[in-house]
């Protein structure tokens, strides 16, 4: 796509299959990487988070300067081109509650 530096998906991964509560971002290997079956592993995913990093059109006359990754980082620009990154979460309908055993 144009202008699009990077995309990440990162699973929101909870203790166990039950809870809610997030305890850490983890990419599909890592959730691979989780002890247990599968189902499991996967059954700990509670959401996603999306993030895409954009870059500017044109050459930034002033100089691009830092941005903030999509780990929370300050990363200086590698070249004259400005960059914002933008983060979206979104809850797994699955574990959100709808759906009761």
């Amino acid at each position: 796509m144009q202008f699009v530096d990077s995309v990440q998906l990162r699973y929101g991964v909870a203790s166990d299959g039950t809870s809610r509560d997030v305890t850490h971002y983890a990419s599909s290997d890592e959730v691979d990487a989780l002890a247990g079956t599968l189902e499991d592993k996967w059954s700990r995913v509670v959401n996603l988070r999306v993030c895409v990093v954009m870059r500017s059109q044109g050459a930034d006359q002033a100089g691009a300067g830092n941005y903030i990754d999509c780990d929370g980082n300050s990363v200086a620009s590698p070249d004259s081109h400005a960059r914002r990154s933008f983060t979206a979460f979104y809850a797994l309908r699955n574990r959100s509650g709808f759906l009761k055993p």
